[in-house]
């Protein structure tokens, strides 16, 4: 099965015409998933289904769901997303990344090439079974780089995405030399997390280990083993978990979920009310540490936290690759921002401990 992932925010229409062509061509696995927003109306009105029997188009799905998919798939093409990109390389499966452009509109700005060309550069991407598509290469480009990943061994490829670093948040807390906090991972007691939907989201689970569980866990064969490698396997308990929509099976495990509202800089009345939100739940909650990878209605629940005591961290993202985020540069004022780009650790806020991808 093939699973192609152009987004949940902006649409990405070029994406799912290459993966069409490609479908044209014979060079994907049957059947062939395509996710992204309005591509089932967009099938409905122009009749795909009929055209291409074996695509399916969906326009979202749970977290469950994508995970699923994830494992199911075995080939993968994805926008530059950075959740996607992390997703497809913990899932094991070769994979093709198509960055959005902003002249095209598929974006309000270049970010993606940004982030994947900074991956690329770093070395985030080596020794994967992946290739990069940029929006000057053909499609049969396209089509050629995916006849040739599928001609990887499976067993390379498996080779190659096995991981066994510790989580971010733990080099953090290493570097901060705070046991105490430390042991807030083990007994859940008084911690905190906190990120918008999507990508903030997905950042923030691999951020705390969860994303990697089952990664490392599929290399345990059997329950001896299982219990031997028990410690490798254990997570973070969490206390409270705020994002900016209800999470279900398959989220970040917590006792107890909080709400914010979704928004930006632009929507000024609904980030006061995140103002009004975020007061109600620190003082609901009263947390030791907040871990956060934002964006704004995070930050803001930051601020509060940092003005009742709570000790804040804050990871930027990782597609931030020449500068911080500006709620990152926002929150540098008044608490600890960690970066995933060693350059960017410039000052006495900003601090760098690796990225989700070391």
């Amino acid at each position: 099965m093939t699973l192609v992932l152009c987004g949940l925010t902006y649409k990405f229409l070029r994406l799912a015409e290459l993966a069409e062509y490609a479908y044209e061509e014979g060079a994907l696995s049957l059947p062939v998933i395509i996710q992204g927003q309005g591509l089932k109306e967009r099938a409905s009105r122009q009749g795909l289904s009929e055209k291409y029997p074996h695509i399916q188009y969906i326009d979202s799905v749970s977290r469950q769901e994508y995970a699923k998919l994830l494992k199911d798939a075995d080939f993968v093409v994805t926008h530059a997303g950075v959740g996607s990109i992390l997703g497809a390389k913990t899932a094991g499966h070769p994979f093709v990344i198509v960055p959005r452009v902003h002249s095209l509109g598929e974006h309000v700005n270049d970010h993606q090439i940004d982030t994947l060309r900074g991956f690329e550069s770093e070395g985030y991407l080596s020794g994967l079974a992946y290739a990069s598509h940029y929006p000057q290469q053909s499609k049969e480009e396209f089509v050629a780089h995916i006849v040739q990943l599928q001609s990887l061994p499976a067993s390379t490829i498996a080779h190659r995405t096995q991981s066994t670093h510790l989580s971010l948040i733990e080099r953090i807390l290493d570097q901060e030399k705070r046991a105490s906090m430390k042991d807030l991972l083990t007994t859940g007691q008084g911690l905190m997390l906190s990120a918008s939907a999507g990508g903030h989201m997905v950042e923030l689970m691999y951020a705390m280990g969860y994303a990697q569980r089952d990664q490392r866990a599929e290399h345990v064969k059997d329950r001896a083993q299982s219990e031997s490698h028990k410690s490798a396997c254990d997570l973070p308990r969490i206390d409270t978990l705020v994002s900016t929509m209800p999470l279900g099976e398959g989220d970040l495990p917590a006792k107890s979920q909080e709400l914010l509202l979704e928004g930006n800089r632009h929507n000024p009345i609904r980030m006061c009310g995140n103002i009004i939100r975020a007061i109600g739940i620190i003082r609901k909650h009263r947390p030791r540490l907040l871990v956060t990878t934002g964006a704004l209605p995070s930050a803001i629940l930051a601020r509060i936290a940092v003005l009742c005591g709570v000790h804040v961290i804050w990871i930027d993202s990782i597609s931030a690759v020449h500068k911080l985020t500006l709620s990152g540069r926002w929150v540098k004022r008044f608490a600890r921002v960690y970066v995933q780009w060693k350059q960017l650790a410039d000052d006495e806020q900003t601090f760098y401990c690796g990225s989700l991808f070391d």
